[in-house]
């Protein structure tokens, strides 16, 4: 009677514990973390190309292993470069989702300023050929 109890009682233990694991790694993002390798510069740096999430929240690494969408090796002319130089306070912590990264947000604030740009300059021609015309009538 006390196997059987301490049987039932391993088994229950052994699916909580396999339990547990799953809602880690589902929830928590553990058991994929982020790769480091080896550089003789500067020590170790994030492997390139990667893309995980860890607690929750979306974390990529480029092709140039730094923390941000893949970059295109030549830039368009009428595209704006902008460096940020930092540790992990740059990109406003290290766990910080991907959308919530300052690099993330410069870019969703100049795509703001030129979507509305492209859309207000219709509508002041509008406006001001409208002012023109009434000026003289």
């Amino acid at each position: 009677m006390n196997v059987k109890i301490a049987l039932i009682v391993l088994i229950i233990a052994i699916e909580l514990l396999v339990a547990l694991e799953v809602a880690l790694g589902l929830l928590f993002g553990f058991g994929n973390p982020l790769i480091y390798v080896a550089d003789e510069q500067i020590g170790y740096l994030l492997a390139p190309e990667q893309r995980t999430r860890r607690f929750g929240r979306r974390i990529q690494i480029n092709q140039f292993s730094q923390r941000s969408q893949a970059i295109s090796p030549k830039r368009e002319p009428s595209t704006l470069g902008v460096l940020l130089l930092g540790d992990s306070i740059a990109n406003r912590g290290w766990w910080t989702d991907q959308d919530k990264t300052i690099s993330s947000m410069i870019q969703l604030v100049r795509y703001l300023i030129s979507t509305i740009t492209a859309f207000s300059k219709p509508v002041l021609k509008r406006i001001c050929s409208h002012q023109h015309q009434s000026k003289f009538n």
